[in-house]
């Protein structure tokens, strides 16, 4: 990987180090999880069909070529999209009057997509994400590449660089991922111990949760 890494940065050196005073051009991405709500529990779930609806919107917009269109990436997590408009903007003024206009399109295109009980809010992060029933749809847990005991190696996305990734970081560290967030003390926040609701589903044989008073966190896909 480091081998091919720096061939390709010198390849890329090699084709760009002579351009002089070119164009000025930028863009903006946009990240969404995809939610499903359970209006009869009032449970909110990750709904990860990432890939599939990525593949839906991609074919819609070859075959509807607008001049103003949207491109759909992969993002680690299955349950996440990420937009981008169709081509970058320049440096003219007139380009920032486009920025808001494509970004409401995009949105619009991945609604228009989604299930009647699914969302795709703009948040950085799922809160309840590892913890108990969190998963739209789930089957069963399987961790072979991230060995993490919260995430299902399914709500990664099914793109292989994904999980070669995830393996990569956990072979290069010889553990796996260890976040450990301090729990916030105050008058309402009583000491942290897991308890049914917090722990994983389908945990391994002889798994012992930690005490602690913190937050937990051994996969990538927690961020």
């Amino acid at each position: 990987v480091r081998e091919h890494g720096i061939t390709q940065f010198l390849n890329t050196w090699k084709r760009v180090k002579d351009i002089h005073d070119d164009e000025l051009r930028f863009g903006d991405e946009i990240e969404c999880p995809i939610l499903s709500i359970d209006t009869v529990n009032k449970i909110v779930r990750i709904s990860a069909r990432s890939a599939e609806l990525r593949a839906i919107l991609t074919h819609k917009e070859k075959e509807n070529l607008h001049q103003e269109g949207c491109t759909w990436h992969p993002e680690f997590g299955g349950w996440m999209i990420e937009s981008t408009p169709s081509r970058p903007y320049s440096n003219y003024a007139s380009d920032l009057l486009f920025v808001e206009r494509n970004m409401i399109l995009r949105r619009r295109r991945l609604l228009s997509v989604l299930n009647e009980n699914e969302i795709a809010p703009t948040v950085t992060c799922f809160p309840m994400l590892g913890v108990g029933d969190f998963i739209a749809n789930s089957i069963e847990f399987s961790s072979p590449f991230s060995l993490s005991i919260y995430l299902p190696d399914y709500v990664i996305n099914p793109h292989p660089r994904f999980a070669a990734l995830t393996e990569n970081i956990r072979w290069r560290r010889q553990s796996k991922v260890d976040i450990r967030i301090p729990l916030y003390h105050d008058l309402n926040t009583p000491e942290f111990l897991p308890t049914e609701n917090t722990l994983p589903n389908n945990i391994p044989n002889g798994f012992t949760p930690e005490n602690g008073d913190y937050i937990h966190m051994d996969c990538m896909g927690f961020g």
